[in-house]
């Protein structure tokens, strides 16, 4: 992924003067909306806080340690056991005292990531729920799979892709509050999902920004930034995100390449191929079966 963004992802994690830290395993990409995955030792007492456009969950990997965390308004005092999780929704202040010898595993969902798979499973685009600690064993066990696999490099990139979609739509399904607006000035949930339920029918045509405002019931000067405060892009960007999404579902069914982007709407492969490695880092042909 852009160095920019991860680097803004791991300032809000750990520095060297609040939470100083020994890395000891990373799982970056060069997409720019790919999953972020770091495993790290805190060294000493560590003060981490921040206010990240990604969302965030902690894990703790290593033994029992004491810790006074906070998000938004919300703040627990408790021992963090082994296992237990803390989920930090994108663009919210948190921070955390951890005592020494904390070891965490921390993924990073990009919100673009989280809405394209939003607009597969519920339609809409919910806000995600922030958990100060938790029990979720599913969750646990697909970040220790990807941390894992990230830290022997064994993992595949079709592995890589099938696990982070698998833990996107987990905290969809389990954090993700539907039907509620994401804030004033936004798009209503009925209307993303009208808008979605648009776009899965006409994705292979073309689309334009009018067609869209006409079916969120908006003006085409209005529309574009109702729908980037709501989906934290713009139309055009998420209009390809969805056709990438249909590409590697037909991929992975083992359609041809150029017959996926076909019916996913690009213009040939090599349009296909260009946006795969701008969002992924990869390219299409990396996640084919039997490859």
């Amino acid at each position: 992924m852009a160095t920019s963004a991860a680097n803004v992802v791991k300032q809000t994690i750990f520095d060297q003067e609040r939470a100083p830290a020994r890395l000891v395993s990373v799982a970056e990409s060069d997409g720019i909306e790919d999953l972020l995955l770091y495993q790290f030792r805190y060294v000493g007492v560590s003060r981490p806080a921040g206010i990240s456009n990604y969302h965030l969950i902690f894990v703790n990997v290593g033994p029992s340690v004491a810790a006074h965390c906070k998000i938004r308004h919300a703040e627990l005092n408790h021992v963090v056991m082994p296992g237990s999780i803390t989920v930090i929704p994108s663009d919210t202040e948190w921070s955390a005292v951890i005592g020494e010898g904390a070891e965490m595993a921390v993924a990073a969902i990009p919100r673009a990531r989280l809405a394209v798979a939003a607009a597969g499973i519920m339609n809409d685009i919910p806000p995600i729920e922030p958990r100060l600690t938790g029990r979720d064993a599913e969750l646990v066990s697909l970040i220790k799979e990807m941390t894992l696999g990230a830290m022997l490099q064994t993992a595949d990139e079709a592995a890589w892709h099938s696990l982070a979609d698998e833990l996107v739509g987990h905290l969809l399904a389990n954090y993700g509050r539907p039907g509620q607006r994401l804030g004033r000035g936004t798009l209503a949930p009925p209307v993303v999902a009208t808008i979605n339920r648009f776009l899965e029918a006409h994705l292979e045509e073309r689309i334009s920004i009018d067609e869209l405002a006409d079916v969120a019931g908006q003006t085409p000067s209005h529309f574009p930034r109702l729908f980037r405060r709501t989906i934290g892009m713009s139309p055009h960007q998420y209009v390809m995100r969805l056709r990438l999404r249909r590409a590697k579902i037909l991929i992975a069914q083992g359609y041809a390449l150029a017959e996926a982007a076909d019916e996913a709407g690009f213009t040939d492969q090599s349009h296909l191929t260009s946006w795969f490695r701008r969002i992924y880092g990869t390219t299409p042909g990396r996640l084919s079966p039997g490859r």
